[in-house]
């Protein structure tokens, strides 16, 4: 009877929230929409139709975009280096390895990113008092971003430390049941090919929620069990 917030961080931000062991829908929206949380009265259009959403400012892309924003040879010399000073060559999947250099002003810049991000999730966790924070997504999988956002939260209150918030290897349990699971517009009691499923990096809250409504009761205990394997 776990009461869990789901946070997903990659190319979009997503969650979902279980109360009492059960998923918790509206009938508006479905999942939580943590990432549609307007952070910049005036900022970027989302794909929601909002302005200044979550994701439109911390998903893998944007943070991808505001390093080649701070990119210069006079502020931050190293990145410039890194990237034979083409700002073009910083994309989401260079990301791991130039989060390794020691580059004061691109962490910065990083860091308001990431402060933004556990200021929203500090909130939500604030309002809804889960048990416990489960990450998951390609962004939680980056060392340097993982243990900046879980120092932020830990800035937002001590209690959310390490024992409260746990990274969780769920996308990849997601996808291994994809093979097990019929979910698509296959022959029910087939197994769809390999081809025509997402990766792990593209599994959203709302693919989560349709493979865990497919569980039985018990698959669904072991499951949340899993999340703390």
């Amino acid at each position: 009877e776990e009461n869990l917030l789901l946070l997903k961080w990659g190319p979009g931000v997503g969650s979902a929230i279980i109360a009492q062991g059960r998923i918790y829908e509206s009938r508006m929206y479905k999942s939580a929409e943590i990432g549609h949380v307007r952070v910049e009265k005036n900022g970027r259009l989302c794909r929601c139709g909002r302005h200044g959403c979550l994701e439109t400012r911390v998903a893998s892309h944007p943070i991808a975009r505001h390093l080649r924003q701070v990119c210069s040879p006079e502020t931050t010399p190293l990145l410039w280096a890194a990237v034979g000073g083409r700002p073009e060559n910083i994309t989401v999947h260079n990301l791991d390895t130039l989060a390794a250099l020691d580059e004061p002003a691109m962490w910065e810049a990083l860091d308001a990113d990431i402060e933004v991000l556990a200021d929203v999730v500090g909130s939500c966790l604030t309002m809804f008092t889960p048990d416990h924070l489960i990450l998951y997504g390609y962004m939680f999988k980056l060392p340097h971003f993982r243990e900046k956002f879980l120092a932020a939260c830990k800035r937002y209150d001590p209690a959310y430390d390490e024992n409260y918030i746990r990274v969780s290897e769920l996308a990849e349990k997601l996808e291994a049941d994809f093979y097990s699971q019929d979910i698509g517009s296959h022959k029910p009691g087939s197994v769809p090919a390999k081809e025509n499923l997402p990766d792990a990096s593209q599994i959203t809250p709302e693919v989560m929620l349709t493979v865990v409504r497919q569980m039985n009761p018990e698959q669904r205990r072991e499951f949340t069990r899993l999340l703390f394997a």
